[in-house]
């Protein structure tokens, strides 16, 4: 079953998160819970996503306020520097 197909089934996904799909159910977990933890990481803050290229949803939607900059090896929707991860110290 790929995301966001649910076969009649809930979907979590949608359901915890407000969004119909995303590349993995455990990914938006797992930030969730890092934002309850510590949720002063998650606003008005300088956010650099490596490997930000929304195929299946993002979780950029967590952060808010700040900066937010989604770095990925091609171009798209969420991506707004193009280069390898590895590059970023050279990256302005």
């Amino acid at each position: 079953m790929s995301a966001g197909q649910d076969y009649g089934r809930p979907n979590p996904i949608k359901a915890n998160y407000g969004v119909q799909s995303v590349a993995h159910l455990e990914q938006f977990e797992f930030i969730a819970t890092l934002k309850a933890a510590f949720p002063g990481f998650f606003t008005a803050a300088r956010t650099l996503e490596i490997g930000s290229l929304d195929i299946n949803g993002s979780v950029r939607q967590f952060f808010d306020g700040g900066s937010y900059i989604g770095l990925d090896v091609a171009p798209g929707h969420g991506v707004d520097i193009v280069c390898p991860g590895q590059d970023t110290a050279s990256t302005p």
